[in-house]
């Protein structure tokens, strides 16, 4: 199931973008997105770090049918250690063991990540809930717009009521350049690991950069 996903927002960057790196190796395959991508710097470093420090990730539009990246990439997520819960109140109460709730408001979790898997003509209403909830609850403190989901108005509101804000970007694509960074890191020789801690801390978005111009030559 991972591959198929992965070869969905493979398929979908390079129809859209273009900006799609795959490189193979004999221990595994690591997918690195973002080369020329047009998300910007700022934003792709921000998705970075608000994925790194998130644990409780609630899915609006959480998909029964495998198959669907609404279903393929929450369920991956759900087994890299994340706690995830769908919100869809057309879905049974439980899809490839995550727990599935019919609104936000029936969310328990302290959410960190409002993820969303809705037309981008949907996503204000929801918006509008979840500034609601955080008002009332404290929580949602990033909301994420999958790839292909934009929102200037949901923007606009997120960036009044102080929330993170990510738009058009694939959180398993993220998810993965944090395993495959870390796992970069971990191989470095003791006395590089804390500059390379450091680094991936500080540099993500310049270390994708290098990396692309590595791959060119």
């Amino acid at each position: 199931m991972e591959h198929f996903a992965m070869d969905r927002c493979k398929a979908s960057n390079r129809q859209r973008r273009g900006h799609v790196v795959v490189i193979e190796s004999p221990a595994y395959e690591l997918i690195v997105l973002f080369a020329e991508s047009d998300m910007a710097h700022d934003m792709m470093e921000l998705a970075i770090e608000t994925l790194r420090s998130s644990i409780n990730i609630a899915v609006v539009g959480l998909s029964r049918y495998p198959g669907k990246p609404a279903h393929d990439i929450p369920v991956l997520i759900s087994r890299k250690g994340y706690n995830v819960v769908g919100i869809n109140p057309s879905a049974p109460s439980s899809i490839a063991g995550i727990e599935v709730v019919g609104s936000l408001i029936e969310v328990e979790l302290d959410i960190d990540i409002l993820c969303l898997f809705r037309p981008s003509s949907d996503t204000d209403a929801i918006i509008d809930e979840a500034l609601e909830r955080r008002e009332r609850d404290g929580d949602v403190h990033c909301i994420w717009l999958q790839e292909g989901i934009t929102s200037k108005e949901g923007a606009r509101k997120c960036a009044e009521a102080g929330i993170t804000y990510i738009e058009d970007s694939c959180i398993y694509v993220i998810q993965q350049y944090l395993r495959w960074s870390h796992s970069v890191v971990m191989r470095l020789p003791l006395p590089y690991k804390v500059y390379g801690t450091q680094l991936l801390a500080d540099k993500h978005s310049h270390m994708i950069r290098s990396l692309r111009k590595c791959i060119d030559r």
